[in-house]
């Protein structure tokens, strides 16, 4: 029936918003509703009133949350076994203490404030995070809320409901700290890829640029707005090298199989005027985002390798010419040879 429905409903509410089940001052609350209620209404939920009172008081008492309802001069009235577990007082120690002594020192200004607000009705249903201090002197970080219980729009008493949120703040302040480092580390390696003595170039997994440093600037003459999103065969592969660039990204997103990360080799590259010159390039494979990225460091060989050349030019040339001198020499040496024996024959005849 709905209006029994209504009556277990009141008595949850009754429940959590009285503090002692044996305060006259705040039991005449529930029996004025009673004296509404018709006989026959009244004789059931009299009969009931002592079961549902008991088994309402057994849930209140074992809510894992801290209960504890007050004076509005901030005295104890009634605290859940949860707060007299968590802060590790008994109820003797608790009765007739004023509700700010077991608020931290550092946490005390704040919470009389907000509960000043909530009595006065200046604020409502905004929660408070602050810290609560047990018996050993250990700091308990707690969250919830405070509402006041009004007769007459006059205040008479606050109910308070808190949770213990210590783990979670320390996790969150451990997350915080984490997330500081990492922001840290990730601005320490931009700065370091920035000012790189080589270029560094990111791509995506479909050749798209996604990061060119100023070194890449000034070695390919394309600024880092012109180049970002196009791909690498638009800007900087020469047309013979595409085809096998496209082959290899395409196996490697495909089956796993690498043949030039993390190698160093010798190639061409175009600047932006479409002048082809030699690098350096050394590539290596990371995750963004759950997507493969690709970095390039570069670096313009073109004068090492004009020096290369030109010294394996020479060397030829050298091999050259001491093949040229031995062939004379050999020849010198016959006719030295030649001569010798001819003088030798005409002496001695």
């Amino acid at each position: 029936m709905k209006w029994l429905e209504d009556c277990d409903k009141f008595f949850f509410i009754f429940y959590l918003h009285k503090p002692d089940f044996h305060h006259r001052g705040i039991y005449h609350d529930f029996v004025a509703v009673l004296h509404k209620l018709p006989n026959y209404q009244l004789s059931i939920l009299k009969n009931d009133h002592l079961q549902s009172e008991e088994w309402l008081k057994d849930l209140f008492d074992h809510a894992h949350d801290l209960i504890q309802i007050v004076h509005l001069d901030g005295t104890v009235i009634y605290v859940n076994n949860s707060w007299v577990k968590l802060l590790e007082y008994s109820q003797d120690e608790i009765e007739g203490k004023s509700i700010y002594s077991f608020v931290e020192d550092a946490d005390l200004s704040h919470f009389i404030q907000y509960r000043n607000q909530v009595i006065s009705g200046a604020t409502k249903d905004k929660q408070i995070v602050f810290n609560l201090k047990t018996k050993g002197g250990k700091a308990i970080s707690v969250e919830g809320f405070i509402s006041v219980k009004l007769k007459d729009e006059t205040p008479l008493y606050t109910r308070e409901i808190f949770r213990d949120v210590t783990l979670k703040l320390q996790h969150e302040a451990q997350l915080h700290l984490y997330n500081e480092e990492l922001k840290e580390k990730e601005h320490n390696l931009q700065q370091l890829l920035i000012n790189a003595p080589d270029a560094v170039i990111v791509i995506d997994q479909e050749s798209h640029i996604t990061f060119w440093n100023p070194k890449a600037e000034e070695i390919f003459g394309w600024t880092a707005a012109e180049v970002m999103n196009k791909t690498l065969s638009s800007t900087i592969i020469p047309i013979q090298h595409r085809q096998a660039h496209k082959i290899g990204m395409k196996r490697f997103l495909a089956t796993g199989e690498v043949r030039v990360l993390n190698k160093t080799i010798e190639i061409t590259a175009l600047k932006k005027t479409g002048g082809e010159f030699y690098i350096s390039l050394t590539i290596s494979h990371s995750f963004q985002g759950g997507k493969n990225v690709f970095i390039a460091f570069i670096r313009d060989i073109t004068e090492q390798k004009h020096n290369q050349l030109e010294l394996e030019k020479k060397t030829k040339e050298l091999e050259r010419s001491n093949a040229n001198l031995y062939h004379l020499d050999f020849k010198i040496t016959s006719i030295v040879v030649v001569l010798y024996y001819a003088a030798t024959t005409i002496i001695y005849h």
